[in-house]
């Protein structure tokens, strides 16, 4: 991804176009839209895409300090009011 955005903000970004696909299709709703990723030492850390992978990935941050962060955007499809939040959490 080619984007200049700071982890939170990315999170938030992904959770609002998640949340406008989904309240474009359901206009008389409320929709929450959100996204979730870990940075471990500058690196960004999305879904695995195997079994593999998410063993490396628990491997590599056991005992390890890293950040996971998650993005929410809430919809009401209604008024097309957007309210973006997040939540970032540091663990070791």
């Amino acid at each position: 991804m080619s984007l200049k955005l700071a982890p939170t903000e990315l999170a938030i970004y992904l959770s609002r176009g998640k949340a406008q696909s989904v309240a474009a299709k359901h206009r008389n709703s409320v929709v929450l839209g959100a996204d979730s990723f870990v940075v471990f030492n500058g690196q960004l850390f999305g879904k695995p895409r195997d079994k593999e992978q998410a063993k490396g990935r628990l491997k590599a941050l056991s005992d390890q300090s890293h950040d996971f962060i998650t993005g929410f955007t809430i919809i009401d499809a209604t008024t097309a009011r957007k309210f973006p939040a997040r939540q970032y959490q540091s663990l070791f």
